[in-house]
């Protein structure tokens, strides 16, 4: 029996890479920034995927499923930046920091990271913060990481390389 939950593996290259998609882009894809692009069901294919620290940024499609279930290859993901750049930059820098793939949960938490791990204990101290999810070793790690646009853009390349393996494989996709 074909597992028909996830349309397959997208293995990516960092963890920053790995929450991002999790995190952000299947929610902007599904929901926000391309919520009406067309094939209005584009969407699907890619938020079924399951994420994963990989070799390589590239897709394996499960079982049942094949290069055809994919509608849509073309996002411009980087014209997200100026949107939720900051957003990303903080999910990004703590996946980095912590040398794993973050929660969806710790990744909203630590978009709210102040300047500084001052003031990011001061609000622990007065009970501000809104959610306890991110622990003092977690900020000490985030603190000590730089993580800046320009990583940003190159883990938002390596997602843009995974979806771009499904096109070189797709016939309706490929340039002839």
């Amino acid at each position: 029996m074909v597992d028909r939950n996830t349309t397959g593996t997208m293995m990516l290259t960092t963890y920053a890479a790995v929450t991002l998609f999790e995190c952000e882009i299947k929610g902007q894809m599904s929901d926000g920034n391309w919520e009406n692009a067309t094939p209005h069901d584009h969407w699907k294919f890619w938020c079924s995927l399951d994420t994963v620290l990989g070799a390589q940024n590239r897709i394996d499609i499960a079982p049942g499923y094949s290069i055809f279930d994919c509608k849509r290859v073309s996002y411009g993901l980087t014209r997200l930046i100026k949107f939720i750049g900051a957003r990303m930059i903080a999910q990004g820098r703590l996946a980095t920091a912590l040398n794993r793939r973050l929660s969806c949960h710790e990744g909203w938490a630590c978009a709210n990271m102040p300047a500084d791990l001052v003031s990011w204990r001061q609000q622990t101290v007065n009970n501000e913060k809104s959610a306890m999810t991110i622990t003092d070793e977690m900020a000490l790690a985030y603190y000590s990481t730089v993580y800046l646009e320009k990583d940003l853009k190159e883990d938002l390349k390596h997602i843009s390389c995974a979806i771009k393996s499904v096109k070189l494989r797709h016939p309706y996709f490929s340039d002839h």
